[in-house]
């Protein structure tokens, strides 16, 4: 994994942690230029293999940065399709985002 894929993946965990009290994600260093351009993105979480939420966009209309950001509290917390995520789930089960 390179350096910008390892930077949006610390600032899609930061963002969902953020809502715990847990993260900031203002705290990662943006080592590309790309994290400042309109971009689009999806983050999915799958938690055991399975799916747990999946967000995105696909017509960029914000920073990069920014779409990681909401879509990955947006994943986490806001898919019509699962319950919000809790923290017990992030402490006991194998999360990958």
């Amino acid at each position: 994994m390179n350096a910008f894929q390892q930077t949006c993946l610390q600032l899609a965990k930061s963002s969902i942690l953020e809502e715990f009290g847990l993260g900031d994600p203002k705290k990662i260093k943006l080592n590309d230029e790309q994290f400042g351009q309109k971009r689009a993105c999806f983050v999915t979480l799958k938690m055991n293999n399975e799916l747990r939420g999946c967000i995105g966009t696909v017509i960029p209309y914000i920073k990069l940065s920014q779409d990681i950001i909401a879509n990955a509290k947006n994943a986490a917390f806001q898919d019509p399709r699962f319950n919000s995520l809790t923290m017990f789930e992030i402490e006991n089960n194998d999360i990958n985002i």
